[in-house]
């Protein structure tokens, strides 16, 4: 009996918001989709994804449930601390305990910090796409929303009226 894996299949022409918004990634905004050449893998153990250095996981139960360029989003933002080498990079930031308190949670500082670049990078790229939808004479969509996902989403004015 063969063993189980928890790789993600993604069909290249599959209908989930998953599948839709990982093609919709590798279309438009590539550079973001190379880090899904590795493996995706699926998880419960987040509410949307998360990385550990090699491999993005992600929670398909939840990201099915949202819209296809909200899938990318999530993909996109996993993908940019995966092609950034977040993992190993942060690392001396854990080690020395680099912490902010926000919301009534513990979060790793320079995990925080750059998910607020990676996340107004993103509304950048996305623009960016749509750009190159109507360049190319088509409707343009929002190829990497986050509009619904506003616990993901941290802004920047948050942290500074909790800094005062």
């Amino acid at each position: 009996m063969p063993a189980t894996s928890n790789f993600i299949d993604v069909h290249p022409r599959g209908t989930t918001p998953f599948e839709v918004g990982v093609r919709d990634l590798r279309n438009w905004v590539g550079y973001l989709y190379r880090a899904c050449l590795r493996g995706m893998k699926h998880t419960t153990a987040t509410k949307y994804g998360m990385m550990d250095g090699r491999f993005g996981y992600y929670n398909l139960d939840v990201l099915n449930t949202l819209k296809a360029s909200e899938c990318a989003f999530v993909v996109g933002h996993e993908n940019c601390h995966l092609n950034l080498n977040h993992a190993e990079r942060f690392r001396r930031y854990r080690e020395v305990g680099a912490q902010i308190f926000w919301k009534g949670k513990v979060w790793c500082a320079a995990n925080v910090m750059s998910d607020l670049i990676i996340n107004a990078w993103l509304r950048d790229l996305n623009n960016e796409a749509r750009q190159a939808m109507i360049d190319a004479g088509l409707e343009p969509f929002d190829d990497v929303g986050w509009h619904a996902l506003d616990d993901l989403i941290r802004p920047l004015s948050e942290f500074a009226a909790s800094v005062s």
